[in-house]
């Protein structure tokens, strides 16, 4: 187990390119603090515009500041304060920094506030110094023995404001008066055209001539290449969230199954979880959602733009144009969805790469050693919810011959390529839960139109399977015919229940059943 969080890759994906500086103890607003250690100044005024001007010799618009407790002192004029000094700023909270300041801090532009030491590298981030006997509680223990236990580590602290030189080599005092005010640099992240030092493929003149050679020995669509480079790095971005989310619609049928088509969109559900609160919930959407935004920004000619940024809702567009030319337009579909819609039985691991890298391994391996290619690992749907997924396309979604005919072909496709066992694999339960699901969706986003076009659609189920259940595989036809007309289906009754209440009372209905069921 692992005391101490180490937040460099974070810092990485959301700042690259940026210095990270540390300092400590600003105290701002404490009158008794000039008193104790800080007699140059004549007043508070003073004193804060002094560190204010201090830090911005030092620290940049785009650079990463960690400061390391005791921001301020239980003053409500601290906001101007932190908009009015420069860089991304991350606290860990210090003595003075708990209760209502601890909430506040979130509001007042810091991107992290941390309630424990955090490690950045062998660097061991702390307000107390790492000492034995300066704090008894588990956490701080376990933190203290990682980097007592740690080769190298280096432990940068503030809280000690007399006699502040460091307490051996190990130790860095950077409270503001150890350091003139000034933040201390410890290290950087690396620069927006590279990961880890090794160039993006995607940004080097190697890429296009890679497309090239696919093309002439596969005739592979130069676009489709593209487009897969780009939705392969809004799926390493996704990596990181591997608990909270998972992937699904054509591109994940393109990784799971081999199945090539042009890709509309990534589908990417984040999971809404009840017993947190609905800020919780929404912030770590608009978490997820903007450092897949950030990460994109490493590709050159990459132009971003969002188009939705709803509560439980964010879409935003890829666009890659270079010399006045767009090559590529890619989408993200983000949302929230009830994480009581799903098991944790209903996924498995996705993990892979690109298809130019694919196809490269075998032409021209020698590339491949010498770029930096996007890796991914996220959660997706097993087979029998594609299969679920398609067969509800087909059924309930509003009438689209072009769209259904699609739903179909994949539907065929997911059929012959997955694991046959899997294919049918808990179909009625799985079946049934995600209609709901798509229901809640549709009625959390306001479709009543749609809500009520798959209402509708009950007294016409018959005659709609009966149209649609010799098209799709013959060995699916008989369990699915089963699920949807014998009389006594748990789906039919499921159905009917949802039917029965109001229109406006949908959403509140899906979930009760759902919870029902679980």
């Amino acid at each position: 187990m692992t005391f101490c969080q180490d937040i460099y890759d974070m810092l990485c994906r959301r700042h690259p390119g940026s210095k990270i500086y540390v300092i400590g103890d600003h105290h701002f607003f404490h009158k008794n603090i000039i008193e104790y250690t800080r007699s140059e100044f004549d007043n508070i005024e003073a004193m804060n515009e002094h560190i204010i001007n201090a830090h911005n010799e030092v620290v940049g618009k785009d650079d990463i500041v960690i400061f390391l407790g005791d921001f301020c002192f239980k003053n409500s004029m601290i906001g101007p304060f932190c908009a009015s000094m420069n860089g991304h700023k991350y606290l860990i909270l210090g003595n003075h920094d708990l209760g209502s300041l601890e909430k506040r801090y979130h509001s007042l532009g810091f991107e992290g506030v941390y309630t424990t030491p955090i490690k950045i590298n062998n660097g061991f981030l702390s307000h107390e110094p790492l000492i034995k006997g300066e704090k008894n509680d588990l956490t701080f223990q376990g933190i203290l023995s990682e980097f007592v236990n740690y080769d190298g580590g280096v432990n940068y602290h503030g809280h000690i404001h007399e006699n502040c030189g460091n307490i051996s080599a190990a130790y860095i005092n950077v409270t503001c008066e150890a350091q003139a005010y000034k933040p201390i640099l410890i290290g950087e992240t690396p620069n927006i055209k590279t990961t880890n030092g090794t160039s993006l493929f995607i940004n080097t003149g190697e890429f296009e001539k890679a497309c090239g050679m696919i093309h002439k020995s596969f005739c592979f669509d130069g676009k489709l290449l593209l487009d897969d480079y780009i939705y392969s790095m809004m799926l390493e971005s996704l990596t990181s969230y591997y608990n909270q989310s998972f992937v699904q619609g054509s591109f994940g049928l393109c990784k799971k199954y081999g199945y090539i088509s042009s890709f509309s969109d990534l589908d990417i559900s984040c999971f809404y979880d009840p017993s947190k609160s609905k800020n919780k919930n929404f912030g770590m959407l608009k978490t997820i959602s903007d450092e897949m935004y950030e990460h994109l920004k490493n590709i050159d000619g990459i132009n971003l733009e969002f188009f939705k940024r709803f509560s439980n809702l964010r879409i935003f567009s890829a666009s890659l144009a270079r010399d006045n030319a767009t090559f590529s337009k890619c989408y993200s579909d983000m949302n929230l969805i009830l994480l009581d819609c799903y098991r944790s039985s209903d996924f498995l691991d996705l993990c892979g790469g690109t298809l130019i890298e694919k196809f490269l391994s075998k032409i021209d391996s020698s590339m491949l050693t010498d770029f930096c290619f996007p890796r991914f690992h996220v959660q997706t749907l097993k087979p029998v919810g594609d299969i679920s997924n398609l067969i509800l396309q087909m059924l309930f979604q509003e009438e689209n011959a072009s769209k259904k005919a699609l739903a179909l072909k994949k539907l065929h496709y997911v059929y012959k390529h997955a694991i046959k066992d899997e294919v049918l694999e808990n179909f009625l339960d799985t079946f049934i839960r995600f209609f709901l699901r798509n229901v809640t969706l549709l009625a959390s986003w306001g479709r009543t139109g749609e809500v009520d076009y798959i209402r509708e659609q009950f007294s016409n189920l018959h005659s709609l399977i009966e149209h649609y259940i010799r098209t799709i595989p013959e060995p699916l036809i008989g369990q699915i015919y089963d699920v949807l007309t014998n009389p006594n289906s748990l789906f039919l009754e499921v159905y009917e229940e949802l039917i029965s209440t109001p229109l406006e009372q949908t959403f509140d209905s899906c979930t009760k059943i759902m919870r029902k069921l679980k």
